[in-house]
């Protein structure tokens, strides 16, 4: 029988354990960290897009040319100015007209303006020309390309 004592080894214990799961967990922190730094503009500028794209499209969605369509119209602004402009929530008249008219490129005739001023306190199956229509919503669709 031979001796096998000789050839038994001392018990090996295994390495020290460092920090390979912090080590990885920051260093991919950090790598998000940079990437959300880098394309934070480019989702910021999606956001907005999205916000200009969601009210062209309730914009389009307008068809009734009656008096309901163009109050609809002036309630769609309203909104914008609530994102944009928070003063100018409380405008009304004229004060509403002007600062319409600062904000925007295009121009509406005195019945337009009177129409769009109007058309929330009028009754809502009044018929409208539809020049006047058109023009309303053309004016809507500078204003919103203008200021979204």
């Amino acid at each position: 029988m031979t001796d096998n004592l000789a050839e038994l080894k001392d018990i090996h214990l295994p390495d020290d354990i460092w920090m390979f799961p912090l080590g990885w967990a920051s260093v991919s922190f950090f790598v998000l960290l940079f990437c959300l730094l880098i394309f934070s503009p480019f989702l910021c500028k999606l956001w907005r897009q999205n916000k200009k794209r969601y009210a062209l499209k309730m914009l389009e969605n307008i068809k009734t040319k009656d008096v309901s369509g163009v109050a609809r119209i002036s309630e769609l602004l309203r909104r914008i100015c609530i994102l944009k402009y928070p003063d100018a929530v409380a405008l009304f008249g004229d004060k509403w007209l002007s600062f319409l008219k600062k904000h925007n490129k295009s121009e509406l005739s005195k019945s337009q303006k009177n129409l769009l001023c109007q058309a929330p306190y009028m009754p809502q199956d009044k018929a409208v020309l539809n020049e006047d229509f058109d023009a309303i919503k053309a004016f809507a669709h500078s204003f919103l390309e203008d200021n979204l």
